[in-house]
């Protein structure tokens, strides 16, 4: 199936990037980002993607996150399918690793 409108959710606390100084952690409004994905076969379901995001001091982060584990669900409100893919996600930014979802959302009609 070919998606017409696809929606890339990534949310961040606030819409920052948080950096822990020595003194006390400081947060950065993120300006500005891209993001490249990785899709299985079916073009449906993400299995990687990342991101290049830079904060309000112009420098740049890259965040990358690989999926572990996967749920497919299907929306059908009156007149349309939606696919929505949930994973579970490693992402790395820089040396540091967490973890959290990840999830794209495809209005296929």
């Amino acid at each position: 199936m070919k998606s017409f409108f696809r929606i890339v959710l990534i949310l961040f606390v606030g819409g920052t990037c948080s950096r822990l100084a020595r003194s006390a952690p400081s947060a950065r409004a993120l300006v500005a980002g891209s993001i490249e994905s990785q899709y299985e076969d079916n073009g449906l379901y993400h299995r990687g993607f990342c991101c290049d995001l830079t904060d309000d001091r112009g420098e740049r982060y890259e965040l990358k996150g690989r999926v572990v584990r996967f749920i497919p669900f299907r929306h059908r409100p009156t007149g349309h399918i939606t696919h929505i893919g949930q994973g579970m996600t490693e992402f790395t930014c820089r040396s540091r690793v967490a973890y959290g979802l990840s999830e794209y959302m495809d209005l296929v009609r």
